[in-house]
């Protein structure tokens, strides 16, 4: 079992400790020259006068821009301590992490699991470790970078071979959001089978479901969180089942029902987590 997140656009940036060393980050060999170029591009972008509406800035977040200007001279921190949006705060690795600290072993064992069975999507790194040392950034995968074009693209074109080969064989939790999904998922050659999480609240009169962003980005961080809690406590087997995943699912708290889709072609499955609104 492997889980899929996104970043955070929430971010609590470091004020201490080393700068970025790029061939400290997961798959550093294979994509050191797209990290180099990506970042390039963002200090350029970010000292022109357009910085602001390329990458959708508004009063809340203009700040950002100075930190991609300096993002290579910042202080970094784990990007588990760096993203402190809505899903990393439900998922409390940290608490998890805490708690295997009763022996050394355990821990070592948490902290190997966090970051051999977790992976995360970035518009600016592809993809990393939980514990991966990056600093405060802004850049979504939406976000259409001039020479580099729609960044979620140009990472699909570096990650597809990557990707299927690393996560061969391997049922994948995807707890990702539509523009980080569009970096990467699997064809209908490859043999992966994808759990696509989605969450929906429902009308406790009408019955209708609705999705809304904060209370999907919530539930995936409690699954993901869950998920990890299990396997630290040898609750859960690394070769986890379809079936195991959409029980822990069902027993979630404020989950009042799931649904399992058939597999489409590709092989990937759609949870359906649903919540009371």
């Amino acid at each position: 079992m492997i889980i899929l997140l996104p970043p955070s656009s929430g971010k609590t940036a470091p004020t201490s400790g080393t700068s970025l060393a790029l061939d400290t980050l997961f798959w550093n060999t294979e994509l050191h020259t797209c990290r180099e170029e990506l970042i390039s591009a963002l200090i350029k972008t970010c000292t022109s006068p357009h910085a602001a509406r390329i990458l959708k800035l508004g009063p809340n977040t203009i700040s950002d821009i100075a930190d991609n200007v300096d993002l290579l001279s910042a202080p970094t921190a784990p990007a588990i301590d760096l993203y402190t949006g809505v899903l990393y705060d439900a998922a409390s690795f940290e608490n998890t992490l805490e708690k295997s600290s009763n022996s050394s072993s355990s821990l070592q064992q948490a902290h190997q699991i966090l970051n051999s069975e977790i992976y995360l999507f970035s518009g600016l790194w592809g993809v990393i470790r939980p514990e991966d040392h990056i600093p405060n950034y802004r850049l979504c995968a939406s976000t259409k970078l001039p020479s580099i074009g729609t960044v979620s693209t140009y990472w699909k074109k570096h990650l597809t071979t990557l990707c299927s080969m690393r996560f061969k064989n391997e049922l994948i939790v995807d707890c990702r959001s539509g523009e980080y999904r569009k970096m990467w998922t699997p064809n209908a050659k490859s043999p992966i089978e994808v759990l696509q999480v989605v969450v929906k609240k429902e009308h406790p009169q009408t019955h209708k479901r609705s999705v809304v962003s904060h209370n999907a980005k919530y539930m995936r961080g409690v699954l993901a969180g869950a998920l990890f809690a299990r396997r630290t406590s040898n609750k859960l087997p690394k070769e986890a089942s379809i079936s195991q995943i959409v029980e822990i699912a069902s027993k979630l708290p404020k989950v009042i029902d799931v649904e399992l889709s058939a597999p489409k072609i590709n092989g990937e499955y759609t949870l359906t987590i649903i919540t009371q609104a």
